[in-house]
């Protein structure tokens, strides 16, 4: 973890001197770009395939969902993604039930987003309209977020009191 740590303040610290006569937004597709590929790579954690309670057994594409454990992938998310695909999700993970809240800054698709207890359990889902400032509670401590690109919950089946297997 040490590693990943030091890593990543280097290629914050390198892409603010490479980047340093950029635009924001150029700065935020580089950071994007480069976080991607630390998802596909899993640096953080593993990638979660085909979460069996969920999955729609009648569609040949199983669902994706990318494991962000540390602080820098939360505050991320999805922003300043121009399209995703409907089975491929961010799973938010985070230390301990809590009470949280999420908004659309800086995201461009509209997205569906479910809180999860420490249990695993769907507690509410949201259709999340893009760039609303507007922050979404949880009704409740939550320990996980799941986003998706809306349209994704109903085609996976994803609704309150269903239960993924992390």
């Amino acid at each position: 973890m040490k590693n990943f740590k030091l890593i990543t303040i280097v290629s914050l610290l390198s892409t603010m001197f490479l980047f340093g006569c950029k635009s924001q937004e150029e700065i935020y597709n580089e950071i994007n770009a480069n976080y991607l590929k630390q998802i596909e790579s899993n640096v953080c954690g593993k990638t979660i395939t085909a979460v069996s309670s969920i999955s729609n057994k009648d569609l040949d594409e199983p669902l994706y969902l990318f494991n962000l454990c540390n602080p820098l992938q939360h505050k991320i998310g999805f922003m300043n993604q121009k399209d995703i695909s409907s089975n491929i999700g961010l799973l938010f993970v985070f230390q301990k039930e809590d009470e949280l809240a999420f908004w659309m800054k800086n995201t461009h698709i509209p997205l569906d987003l479910a809180y999860l207890n420490k249990d695993n359990i769907v507690i509410s889902t949201h259709t999340m309209k893009p760039l609303d400032l507007t922050s979404i509670p949880s009704p409740s401590p939550a320990m996980y977020v799941i986003e998706m690109k809306q349209g994704s919950f109903d085609k996976y089946q994803i609704k309150v009191g269903s239960q993924f297997n992390f």
